[in-house]
């Protein structure tokens, strides 16, 4: 007759299907240790230890064998055999065979019905009522938990997420990290993207408490992505006060949303007709609508004092809205443009792109999906857009009559206007509907009677020449007169200041370099330009113009080049000093004592100062070079190099740098124009202009060679090993380099000849010369960390795991790998992490250490994808097959 057992519970056995009493509990035991490797011999010794301990009583022998002869009684095949007694059963007899027996076809098919097959012969605790046996339990039960989390892995993969059982088993294993991610990744695929990053959060935080470790990387790869999908943006600004009338164009608004792009147009162009009072409106009235969050952007293609934003700008400022690090974000505009659209495909969200130019500045920041609502607003009519996208365009005309006078009773209310008719009606008359100007003169009305007012203004428009506005045949240079002869003579005079600025807005500080003035003494008078609605505080102690409003102010504003000076001084010296806190080790730039007034900043926190005044900065460059400040124009570049390091923005980095050439062959600065050159080859060399990037370093090292500048001719010399490594000749390569180290031990300076050193050994280990390569890879480290320069630190680390793997030492490689990847995750070097994760990959898989190679490549992959580098990630992922 067929016996079965069951073990994985309260331990049974049925004979020709009939449950057998299986007599005391000592007996119950010397059966599930037979049962615990059944079909296997089990020695005597081994059951009495099972069953008794370690301190079995002295006739234990005699009570084993009486205890085996009653369970064969009972009809199990027991049987001596050479290295003790041997229970046989039928495989599919026993629960615990037919549990492993399951798992193996699911691991073939990854079907987690059969998953759950396994997991339903389990009827409690392994062995439940028995003493001993500990062992044989524990590994029970690590193998059902095994299962349980494999079963998890399947449903998820099968498109099924059980986040309330994921949730309950997280509770009962906190510091688990394969259930942390299960419950992460169910989060993310249910759109619970912010509970995904609170328990990523969670457990992060357990770990380190409890454990005092940081997550592994396939967890922190989950709670990148949990931090990427729940960035939520909620760019727009204030919601315009003192809106009035537009039913016509809000409900066509209305009726595009939320399957169209909607353009919204001035007719003939003109500035002022409220085409972001509208938007914004709109935008506020819907924002509900749009949980995904909105972004908004300041397209300024009509600036008078700076170009329109580039799209490479733009998308850089969502991505990072986006939660995208600087480090992984691409270098090219269309990839960047790839990965916002990637990110926000599935997404309700609201993108208003306000004051473009031109279709093709807008085009590369259009989402790829149908699930966002883009609003773009324009003094053109964009057609490319209308007819390339299926744009819906939108004409605005200056507002009519009753809506004009709602505006201005909104600003003064309705028994003013009912008091003084006439006067109401020649102002209204005055601005001709355009709300910009309704605006304005609701600000002055507010406090002086109408008619005085209106009579004023009637002086004012005779006087003045016009400021055509297309069909609002509106004089709008007169409308702001009248706001700007209200000013007091302290107001007025920083109003026109103000037009010099060439940026989009301008930090507090910078008003009081300005000036030469005290910010804090400057409030009162910003505060009176804001109740004249002549600039707006968007953000704490950060101001802005209407560009309409800064054109005039530039027009009033009179001739003033200490003022200018001293505002390109306040940029360029509080750049330095962010960029000495950045690299602490690089040499001072030498530099000219700022204007008398100029009241500098020093950034406590660099990255996020140069993430604000970024545009600024680029601004003020081209601004000090046009006026012939070429010692300033030449101090922004130096001053952003790590920055651009840091944000891989090759474009500008280019950009800036031929901006200091200029200005340095204009000063006649020898060394400055060669390092200009260095800095231009090297942007030119990431983009693939190798021919012209040589063209500029070989300039750069005859002009250092005339001078007899070794520091010069060093970093020429090392650019150039560089820019010969990327040619794929490592040996000319390694003869500049050589060169370079020479020039740097010349100088004296440690920090420069690490630099040479570590040059010098890569070069040396990629032409086989390893010995050599580690020797001065270790010079290198030792300066580096006596420098606490970490980024060199972590550079010259990898090389030495290099080293190590390409001279077969695979377990010497991977502590240096592990090591190098610490530190650029301290510095936030995501590039570079992404890189060093792919040589730990190879480390591991050459020691046969599968489960971390694979863990290293995937995260190394997910990496290179965010970061543009898909050519290299798609050669981890053929690793990873």
């Amino acid at each position: 007759m067929r016996v079965e057992f069951g073990l994985l519970g309260e331990l049974r056995a049925t004979v020709g299907g009939t449950p057998v009493e299986l007599g005391p509990p000592r007996q119950r035991a010397v059966l599930a240790a037979l049962l615990a490797d059944v079909g296997h011999p089990v020695s005597a010794a081994e059951i009495i230890l099972r069953v008794w301990g370690d301190a079995p009583p002295e006739t234990v022998s005699i009570t084993l064998r009486a205890y085996l002869s009653r369970l064969r009684s009972l009809g199990f095949d027991i049987s001596r055999h050479t290295g003790g007694y041997l229970l046989r059963a039928e495989p599919d007899a026993v629960d615990v065979v037919r549990f492993n027996d399951f798992l193996a076809e699911a691991g073939r098919t990854g079907q987690s019905a059969t998953y759950r097959k396994a997991l339903d012969l389990w009827r409690g605790e392994p062995f439940a009522g028995i003493a001993g046996l500990d062992a044989q339990r524990k590994r029970l039960e690590a193998a059902r938990f095994g299962a349980v989390l494999d079963h998890y892995d399947a449903l998820l993969a099968e498109g099924r997420y059980p986040v309330d059982e994921l949730a309950e088993l997280s509770v009962a294993h906190p510091a688990d990290e394969r259930v942390a991610g299960q419950l992460i990744t169910a989060l993310l695929a249910t759109g619970r993207h912010a509970e995904a990053l609170a328990h990523y959060e969670k457990v992060r935080a357990w770990l380190a408490d409890e454990l005092g470790a940081d997550p592994g990387a396939a967890l922190r790869e989950l709670g990148r992505r949990a931090a990427l999908e729940s960035a939520v943006p909620r760019q727009l600004p204030a919601r315009p006060p003192l809106f009035s009338g537009r039913a016509a164009e809000l409900a066509a608004l209305d009726s595009a949303h939320p399957a169209d792009t909607v353009v919204i147009s001035a007719i003939g162009g003109a500035g002022g007709v409220g085409k972001t009072w509208l938007a914004l409106h709109w935008a506020h009235q819907h924002v509900a609508e749009f949980p995904d969050g909105q972004l908004y952007v300041n397209l300024r293609g009509f600036d008078p004092a700076a170009p329109p934003v580039e799209p490479a700008s733009v998308l850089r400022d969502f991505l990072d809205a986006l939660g995208v690090a600087a480090a992984e974000r691409p270098s090219h505009v269309d990839a960047q443009a790839a990965l916002f659209r990637e990110l926000v495909a599935d997404r309700k969200m609201l993108v208003l792109l306000d004051n473009a130019r031109e279709s093709a500045q807008v085009e590369p920041l259009l989402p790829g999906g149908r699930t966002c609502t883009v609003i773009v607003t324009s003094r053109h009519q964009l057609p490319g857009l209308v007819s390339a996208h299926g744009a819906v365009p939108l004409s605005l005309d200056v507002l009519d009559p009753e809506d004009a006078r709602a505006v201005l009773i909104g600003h003064i209310g309705a028994e003013r206007v009912a008091a003084e008719p006439a006067a109401v009606a020649a102002l209204l008359g005055y601005c001709a509907g355009l709300p910009l100007a309704l605006g304005i003169v609701g600000a002055r009305a507010a406090h002086r009677a109408l008619t005085p007012l209106a009579a004023e203004l009637e002086d004012a428009a005779g006087r003045l020449d016009g400021f055509g506005t297309g069909d609002t045949a509106l004089n709008l240079r007169t409308v702001l007169s009248w706001s700007y002869a209200a000013l007091s003579p302290g107001a007025a005079a920083l109003f026109g200041l103000l037009g010099l600025h060439p940026g989009a807005d301008i930090g507090l500080a910078a008003v009081g370099s300005l000036a030469g003035q005290p910010a804090a003494r400057l409030r009162k008078v910003l505060r009176e330009l804001e109740s004249a609605h002549l600039v707006t505080q968007h953000a704490a102690d950060r101001y802005r113009m209407h560009d309409l409003v800064r054109l005039y102010a530039a027009e009033v504003a009179e001739p003033d080049a200490e003022a200018s000076r001293r505002l390109v001084d306040h940029y360029a010296a509080s750049a330095t000093a962010a960029e000495r806190t950045l690299f602490p080790s690089r040499v001072p730039l030498p530099t000219e004592p700022v204007a008398v007034g100029c009241v500098p900043e020093n950034p406590a926190s660099p990255h996020a100062w140069f993430a604000v005044e970024y545009a600024n900065i680029l601004a003020v460059q081209r601004f000090a070079i046009d006026h012939q400040l070429d010692e300033q124009a030449w101090q922004c570049a130096w001053a952003l190099t790590t920055f651009h390091t840091h944000t891989a923005n090759i474009a500008d980095q280019l950009a800036v740098w031929k901006i200091a050439l200029e200005a340095s062959q204009r000063m006649a600065h020898v060394k400055r124009e060669t390092f200009a050159r260095r800095y231009i080859a090297t942007a030119l060399a990431r983009t693939g202009a190798h021919g012209e990037a040589m063209h500029h370093l070989e300039q750069a090292l005859a002009l250092a060679e005339r001078a007899g500048d070794h520091a010069v001719q060093a970093q020429v010399h090392y650019v150039l090993s560089d820019a010969w490594a990327t040619k794929g000749d490592n040996s000319r390569a390694l003869e500049h380099a050589a060169e370079a180290l020479r020039c740097f031990e010349h100088t004296g300076q440690t920090g420069n000849i690490a630099q040479g050193l570590t040059a010098v050994g890569w070069f040396s280990a990629l032409t086989g010369r390893y010995a050599s390569a580690r020797e001065h890879c270790e010079r290198a480290l030792a300066i580096f960390e006596a420098n606490g320069n970490q980024a060199g630190e972590a550079g010259t680390l990898d090389t030495l795991g290099y080293i190590a793997f390409h001279s077969g030492d695979f377990a010497a490689a991977v502590p240096w790998y592990e090591r190098s990847l610490e530190v650029f995750r301290e510095v936030g070097d995501q590039r570079y992490e992404a890189t060093i994760l792919d040589h730990l990959g190879d480390a591991h898989r050459a020691l046969g250490r599968v489960d971390e190679a694979r863990a290293a490549f995937t995260l190394a992959a997910e990496l290179m994808r965010g970061q543009g580098r898909a050519d290299e990630a798609h050669t981890i992922d053929e690793k990873l097959r």
